[in-house]
């Protein structure tokens, strides 16, 4: 059996289930976790051996920082300085300790942060990009570009979700033969399926992602205000999700009271990962338009919350941002729309509201079989390993 160990900044926020998925459905090896700080370790300590652990202060290195993070980014020197006086492990300790096979970094500005340690490393080492870290990372600091070629010739095998993704790393200097495309994956579950359509005759949308310019929640109700004043009482809409940007979401909040909403938006913090599938079978259509944010942030490849959707039978209304193309298709499993095209946004919700339950339904059997066949995260976990393998033999 091989020892992997995993990379990561933060091992691991709520919204990257996905991560912890992928490694447990990697059968036949042992997983290891390195990480500069743990969080939710009720949700992801299951067969993994957790290294690297840290108490107190010391665990409150943030992994996705931005000028939004104001305490992190206040007192993050304090938080260096008390590090020097705790004894740390190193990834090269962690190696020999416990005769490690492979390396596999999550996300670039990991392997930036770490390259010291892993660049003198002489072991296969395999890295993941997801998006934030090729996109927004380089828009605040230039210099990790130049770091990431040398990540480039170093790594054995560059994984990306997708084509949009792999163009991405080619343009910035990966070499082409090394890159494979793994796309995020879902646990596929036969015990949940959307059964009815308009409950009282509403149609009723979802959203659920955190508040961030990315997510496109000022598209969501743009448009969402558009159909409802052509339906008035035919439609309902529920965006779910933390203050990312505390900024976004104070503006996102304002709108929908300055513009009369508050009877037709519902506005939840969060909703536990667990209890996530009955959930959105409540709703009708799941909304996620998408864009490229001022910043450079960007979805890099898709986000993972409509592979969730459509696995239940809820057909998407979505945009060609990224790599969501390849994981909604268009007219099939949903509709997309360019970034930002609020018209285009309202008529696909109008299609909805004038579908036929027939119709309706074809779409979502349409969903579940994609989904079911394309996405299926123990078969996703299966081809991770034979990279694996293939870099051992």
């Amino acid at each position: 059996m091989m020892n992997v160990l995993h990379v990561f900044n933060e091992y691991l926020p709520k919204t990257e289930v996905w991560a912890f998925e992928l490694i447990q459905a990697c059968t036949e090896t042992s997983h290891y976790i390195y990480a500069d700080y743990y969080a939710n370790l009720q949700l992801y300590e299951q067969k993994v051996n957790l290294l690297n652990r840290k108490t107190g202060i010391l665990k409150k290195r943030r992994a996705k920082r931005s000028q939004y993070d104001f305490p992190y980014n206040i007192f993050e020197p304090l938080v260096i300085a008390g590090s020097l006086f705790s004894k740390q492990s190193t990834i090269y300790t962690e190696v020999e300790k416990n005769n490690i096979d492979l390396i596999h970094v999550h996300f670039g500005t990991t392997a930036v942060e770490k390259w010291d340690e892993l660049k003198a490393l002489d072991i296969p080492f395999v890295i993941s990009f997801y998006g934030w870290d090729y996109q927004k990372a380089i828009y605040y600091n230039p210099s990790y570009q130049d770091i990431y070629k040398s990540i480039f010739n170093k790594a054995s095998v560059v994984i990306t979700e997708g084509s949009h993704g792999k163009d991405q790393l080619i343009a910035m200097g990966a070499i082409a033969e090394k890159i494979k495309i793994l796309p995020l994956g879902i646990s596929i579950t036969e015990k949940y399926y959307k059964q009815t359509f308009k409950k009282n005759g509403k149609l009723r949308l979802i959203q659920v992602a955190s508040l961030s310019e990315k997510k496109g929640q000022k598209y969501t109700i743009e448009a969402f205000e558009k159909t409802l004043a052509l339906y008035p009482g035919k439609l309902h809409l529920t965006l779910v999700g933390d203050d990312r940007d505390i900024y976004y979401a104070k503006t996102i909040k304002a709108y929908i009271k300055d513009n009369g909403l508050l009877d037709h938006i519902d506005l939840l913090e969060w909703v536990d990962f667990k209890d996530l599938d009955t959930f959105l079978l409540d709703y009708d259509v799941f909304i996620h338009p998408s864009v490229h944010a001022a910043d450079g942030d960007c979805e890099g490849g898709s986000p993972v919350i409509l592979l969730h959707a459509q696995a239940l039978g809820l057909p998407v209304i979505s945009t060609t941002h990224c790599d969501i193309p390849e994981q909604v298709r268009d007219r099939q499993t949903g509709f997309l729309a360019k970034e930002r095209d609020i018209e285009a946004l309202s008529n696909y919700i109008n299609n909805f509201i004038h579908i036929d339950a027939d119709d309706y339904f074809e779409l979502s059997k349409n969903c579940i079989n994609f989904i079911t066949k394309a996405f299926d995260v123990n078969k996703i976990g299966t081809q991770l390993k034979s990279y694996y393998v293939r870099l051992l033999n």
